[in-house]
């Protein structure tokens, strides 16, 4: 198959292909990749699952999550998916804790074989590709989510080919996007931010005290602007929160629940830029 641009692809080679997970380093045009072919399917009357495995440029939920979400109608915009399940990382790249980022993605294989079957499956990753343990991480996505076909995007990872081979069905290689733009740090930061208001924006109230959380992970400051994580015992995310207000003894944070249950213990996560909302005095303790 002659090496061509993304953008000049034809969605009809993919049709056979049950699960597909797509490789790249940042902005090579992965994500528009995977909505424009969400879309091919949908109007074909597949039902897509299309799962979100970015913890920094999510749009599956916000930054920090591993989520799934099912498609059955044309989208703008992957975001416009509502996560069916997530399960909370806490960290904007894999590099903070590969371990941890590791046991989430375990934790989504194994909801994601409960679920019904879907036509299709769609599998966005992250941009980390330098080193061995970024090459070693996408290696061991592909033997957790076993997917038929896997996509390299960019010219980075095309060295990838015969390793990737050997665990698929096919290896399909593209050209970047010729309408990708590229982002800078500060541009990113500001993307998660949207992102993450965009995530809560609305979402219930909480106050909590500081001192009855068991508090998990690399940070322990319940400081504004972190995202943290509520778990059961099972180690299933119940719920996210993003703190918007540092009281001392108190946090008041905004939730988005999951599932309910006993909270068995919180994991702390980035500061996913400085929170702006006004807090109501109407917020409700998390039970």
């Amino acid at each position: 198959m002659k090496v061509i641009s993304v953008d000049d692809v034809d969605y009809e080679v993919f049709v056979d292909f049950e699960s597909i997970m797509v490789l790249g380093a940042v902005d090579r045009g992965k994500s528009t990749f995977i909505k424009n072919l969400t879309n091919f399917f949908v109007k074909k009357g597949f039902l897509v699952n299309v799962v979100d495995l970015d913890v920094g440029q999510s749009d599956i939920g916000h930054p920090g999550l591993v989520a799934y979400g099912f498609v059955d109608r044309e989208i703008s915009l992957l975001s416009d998916i509502v996560p069916k399940y997530f399960h909370f990382y806490g960290y904007v790249s894999p590099q903070v804790d590969p371990f941890g980022y590791i046991f989430s993605l375990r934790k989504l294989v194994k909801r994601l074989k409960g679920e019904k079957r879907t036509d299709k499956t769609l599998i966005d990753t992250t941009g980390w590709i330098s080193g061995y343990i970024a090459f070693s991480l996408k290696l061991l996505k592909i033997e957790l989510f076993r997917p038929e076909l896997v996509v390299l995007i960019g010219e980075e990872v095309f060295n990838w080919y015969h390793y990737v081979r050997k665990l698929v069905k096919e290896v399909f290689l593209f050209y970047p996007s010729r309408y990708v733009v590229n982002k800078d740090r500060e541009r990113r930061e500001k993307n998660r931010l949207a992102i993450t208001l965009r995530y809560f924006h609305e979402k219930p109230m909480v106050r909590l005290k500081k001192d009855l959380l068991l508090t998990l992970g690399r940070y322990q400051d319940l400081s504004e602007g972190r995202i943290i994580g509520f778990f059961d015992h099972n180690f299933e995310t119940l719920a996210t929160g993003w703190i918007i207000r540092d009281l001392g003894e108190e946090v008041i944070l905004n939730i988005y629940r999951q599932f309910s249950g006993k909270v068995s213990f919180v994991k702390v996560g980035d500061k996913i830029g400085q929170t702006t909302q006004t807090v109501s005095q109407d917020t409700n303790n998390l039970t």
